[in-house]
């Protein structure tokens, strides 16, 4: 099946694809997570290729989703909002409180306060009061698996979102070591990427998707032999190998290919697999429109539907 062609049919409640076989996390008893990348919501904006007049729609359907799989836990991995509005925080929290299992959330690029935003949007301290009131690193044990979830959000000298790039503070990296060697089987979990990928870096403004510092952070990983981390950001589902580390991208639900993920950990290995949420009409508006608009959106959904098309990216 890898490197197979096939027309990309999406329809709501479709049939799961495989992202994804890999030999290792293994666990016993086997655990499943599910993941939410980029669902972006916005109550007040329309259209765009993230179809953020769909966007509530979209997350419920997840929730939905990842109910009827049931998961042992979900990670939401950043990109709530469409750019940190209270307002849509509260539509993000009340479309999530449907959630059967255990949740946790880290934040995105978009969901911090920029410079000219009025006052609108919700500091990362407030932030993280609300969905990591330990700060980060935030540890979640599901069974024998520790997921260690990271805020990628925030640069260095403490501003937020003046790019799309981001960093880990030196406070998490300086805890994370001593929670990696507590943890039986570590998943690590970012917003950024821990590295160029093809589908952005290089290319003019956008080639600051990688978390700041990317090399040091998987060099960390290798040596406590992390087995696999789950990050979003990039609007493209991707499976890379640096170091010795496995990444895996999840697919964003807010545009094509309009997706939730699922991370089945068991004795023989891992299983990833994502589940459309969008109908076949949703997706051809999607995709109408993000070649309308022509740049970024329409170079990154013709990416993911090129990617989705070459599933399974990695059989191990």
């Amino acid at each position: 099946m890898t490197g197979a062609r096939r027309r990309l049919t999406v329809r709501a409640g479709g049939t799961p694809r495989t992202l994804a076989t890999l030999r290792r996390p293994r666990a016993s008893p086997p655990v499943t997570i599910g993941v939410i990348a980029d669902p972006h919501v916005a109550t007040r904006a329309t259209g765009t290729w993230k179809a953020y007049h769909r966007t509530t729609a979209f997350l419920r359907r997840a929730v939905r989703t990842l109910n009827e799989a049931d998961v042992d836990a979900v990670l939401v991995a950043g990109d709530l909002t469409k750019d940190g509005e209270r307002r849509n925080f509260e539509a993000f929290d009340a479309a999530v409180a449907g959630l059967d299992a255990p949740t946790v959330v880290i934040p995105g690029n978009h969901d911090v306060p920029k410079a000219d935003d009025g006052g609108d949007s919700l500091p990362i301290r407030a932030f993280e009061r609300r969905y990591a009131p330990g700060g980060y690193p935030l540890v979640a044990r599901i069974g024998p698996v520790t997921l260690v979830c990271l805020n990628s959000a925030a640069l260095p000298d403490g501003s937020l979102r003046e790019t799309t790039g981001g960093a880990v503070s030196r406070a998490q990296r300086a805890r994370l070591p001593a929670v990696l060697d507590s943890a039986e089987t570590p998943v690590v979990a970012l917003h950024h990427t821990l590295g160029p990928l093809d589908a952005h870096d290089g290319h003019d403004r956008w080639s600051t998707f990688p978390v700041r510092g990317w090399a040091s952070l998987r060099r960390t990983l290798a040596i406590h032999d992390v087995p696999l981390a789950l990050t979003a950001h990039h609007h493209v589902p991707a499976a890379t190998t640096r170091t010795g580390v496995r990444e895996v991208v999840a697919p964003p639900a807010c545009s094509v290919p309009h997706a939730v993920t699922t991370v089945a950990i068991g004795p023989r290995g891992t299983w990833i697999r994502t589940h459309p949420l969008a109908t076949g009409a949703e997706v051809a508006e999607s995709y109408r429109t993000a070649m309308i608009d022509g740049g970024l959106g329409a170079r990154i959904v013709r990416l993911a539907t090129d990617a989705v098309r070459r599933f399974p990216l990695v059989e191990d």
